[in-house]
């Protein structure tokens, strides 16, 4: 009697975990988060000579929000892994030249590789590499408006996070995602073919929560 208990507990634990396993599929996810900005600026004797004053944007703490959207492939119980685009906006105060604080954004249009793991069938981890283009809003950097255009520079971010697993057929998650972003976007002045201006601008870390949906495939 034991041994057929024992079996049959087998067999229910093989059935259950097909049964609930995170399916492949296409998905759609929305999320907010903090994150961090930086700037700095190497002006030239010249440039303050001819009156122009600008103001470094110092570490700086702001809100944003983004979408993804893409496709994961599940290999097993415990892996996977998926690739989708994301897009971000995010917002940060700054200061005009006639001293008014205004609030500005930047925004970040990535493609993304994540590998996915899964420690039970409700609980996993992710980590992966985002690249795309990040374009910062003029009120950033411009001092020639009539002359500036926007403008897409390169980005590049590290990520990783925990995934809570939910809803019975696994079509849910809710994320909790970190991005270290490895690239920064340098903007420079010239005056008669020499420089008076160089400009950093740099995302420092993303960290927030996101919701993702995965659709059905049958």
């Amino acid at each position: 009697m034991k041994k057929k208990i024992t079996a049959f507990a087998f067999c229910l634990m093989l059935a259950c975990s097909g049964a609930f396993a995170e399916e492949s599929g296409l998905f759609l996810g929305l999320g907010f988060g903090a994150h961090g900005a930086k700037q700095e600026i190497k002006t030239l004797k010249a440039l303050e000579a001819s009156g122009i004053k600008l103001k470094e944007i110092e570490n700086t703490t702001d809100f944003g929000g983004a979408f993804v959207f893409g496709y994961k492939h599940i290999f097993d119980e415990h892996s996977g892994l998926r690739v989708y685009l994301s897009a971000e906006s995010n917002n940060v105060e700054v200061e005009t030249t006639s001293g008014k604080k205004v609030v500005r954004s930047y925004d970040i249009m990535v493609y993304n590789v994540d590998y996915l793991f899964d420690f039970t069938p409700n609980f996993g981890a992710f980590v992966g590499l985002g690249v795309g283009a990040i374009s910062w809003d003029k009120e950033f950097w411009s001092i020639d408006w009539e002359n500036d255009d926007d403008e897409f520079r390169g980005y590049v971010a590290a990520q990783m996070g925990l995934r809570a697993i939910l809803g019975e057929k696994k079509r849910h998650a809710i994320e909790l995602f970190g991005k270290l972003p490895f690239t920064k976007t340098t903007i420079e002045y010239q005056m008669n073919g020499v420089k008076i201006v160089e400009m950093n601008l740099k995302q420092t870390y993303n960290v927030g929560l996101r919701y993702i949906y995965t659709f059905p495939m049958d």
